[in-house]
């Protein structure tokens, strides 16, 4: 798989059934795309489309076979719509589209689009074996910022969307339209079109389509990739990195593997697990210290998943992973709690405010504001204590020590069960961003306003 350019910032945060006779191969290859979607009309009745005039290779190397470069190519069209335990459902491999080269060169026509979704298009080149090979995203510029990778349905679109003539590098999964949003603006209602230039932020979560793609058969057997990183402040607000745990998602119960690091170390104890089975989601799981995940963390290098017989099921690529800010650094949002103290009961909880920000690239916080792209992007939080787990939910369930708690991501108050001051010292945070999982001990301060 090629290189991709997030890992690098992954780096820079500095995330950063005995069988073991059986060894698996050192390193982990791409997967084959075996499902090859149904072609789409190249014909519009309102000459609406998605134009592409040509797609070249930055820095093209010889070909032995005796074809012009347009046919070579083809744009695959696919929903993204999110998945609760995946960031991408693999549900969305199932309605892809397929588009071949033109008389004019590559076209989809609005029709083609979902009428209520975004969607992607991956650019495929055809092998001299006739398989299809993933070169990466038809991504639209927009000036001085990030491109536009997620294009919204077709009820979004007013105009043709000419893409020029889009070069692409064996070193990014982004390719370079010839032409700009900004010269495309007309083709978008003025909201959709303000949306895409101040959107691509939260865009970028649509790169894990890459992992959707490979890893979803037609018939179904998906394996998708998930991650919990663990993390702590401390009093003076620096972040210490815990255990980071790998975590496999799929619908494949009978299979023993193990995950395997990009260097063809087996992450499992050598050994390859049973599945757990229809009653978890996550079906294989592994703990890393973040000294091994940096030490393996190279760019665009592939994290496996195989089998005691050797054989490949899934390949995943984690630099993909993060959802980038404005200058292309990872967003990893963290909270910095504080609490208030019941004016009624001195030793209970009233509210907790939990003061979501981010680093950015120069180690200075930036605040997460509701209503924000990024906030969008935020879900499930949760509060474990010796009490029990708190959730904002609309029901009550004591039998699994399940508690309601009322509020939002940003704040929340009146705890079913009473939240003892002196539980704090013992109580972690959890919550959903994107594709990951993240979990920290509170470390809240007395809120003396």
């Amino acid at each position: 798989m090629r290189r991709a350019w997030i890992l690098v910032c992954l780096v820079i945060l500095l995330i950063g059934c005995d069988s073991a006779s059986k060894q698996p191969p050192i390193g982990v290859h791409s997967p084959k795309i075996t499902y090859i979607p149904a072609a789409g009309s190249t014909r519009s009745d309102s000459s609406h489309y998605f134009r592409v005039e040509e797609i070249q290779e930055s820095s093209r190397s010889s070909s032995s076979r005796d074809v012009e470069p347009e046919e070579l190519y083809e744009l695959w069209l696919m929903p993204v719509v999110r998945g609760w335990d995946e960031s991408i459902s693999h549900e969305n491999v199932s309605r892809i589209k397929r588009f071949t080269v033109a008389s004019n060169g590559y076209s989809i026509p609005k029709e083609e689009l979902p009428e209520t979704d975004s969607s992607v298009v991956f650019i495929m080149r055809i092998t001299e074996e006739n398989e299809r090979e993933l070169i990466g995203f038809l991504t639209l510029q927009v000036a001085d910022g990030l491109p536009v990778i997620e294009f919204p349905p077709q009820n979004e679109i007013t105009g043709t969307v000419s893409f020029g003539s889009v070069t692409y590098s064996p070193d990014s999964y982004l390719s370079t339209s010839g032409t700009t949003l900004q010269e495309n603006q007309e083709s978008f209602s003025a909201s959709t079109y303000s949306d895409l230039t101040n959107l691509t932020i939260s865009q970028n979560l649509v790169l894990m389509a890459v992992n959707t793609l490979y890893n979803t058969a037609s018939d179904g057997t998906f394996y998708a990739p998930g991650m919990l990183m663990q993390y702590e402040l401390s009093n003076a607000g620096t972040v210490a990195w815990r255990d980071l745990e790998l975590w496999v998602y799929s619908n494949q119960y009978d299979e023993r593997a193990a995950l395997i690091s990009p260097s063809g170390e087996n992450l499992m104890n050598d050994q390859f697990v049973q599945a757990q089975g229809p009653n978890s989601s996550v079906q294989w799981f592994a703990s890393l210290p973040v000294e091994e995940v940096l030490s393996s963390a190279q760019s665009g290098a592939l994290w496996g998943l195989v089998n005691e017989d050797g054989e490949q099921l899934a390949a995943f690529d984690f630099s993909v992973a993060f959802v980038l800010d404005e200058d292309g650094y990872p967003i990893i949002p963290m909270i910095d709690p504080t609490y208030t103290v019941s004016s009624i009961h001195s030793d209970r909880v009233e509210s907790i405010d939990f003061n979501w920000f981010y680093y950015g690239p120069d180690g200075q916080r930036n605040a997460i504001l509701p209503g924000s792209g990024i906030a969008d992007l935020l879900r499930e939080l949760y509060i474990d204590c010796p009490t029990g787990t708190y959730m904002i939910r609309n029901s009550l369930d004591t039998t699994q020590g399940v508690y309601r708690m009322q509020g939002d991501l940003f704040s929340v108050h009146n705890f079913d069960i009473p939240l003892a001051t002196s539980d704090l010292e013992d109580l972690n945070v959890g919550y959903t961003y994107t594709f990951y999982g993240c979990n920290t001990p509170m470390k809240a301060r007395l809120d003396t306003e």
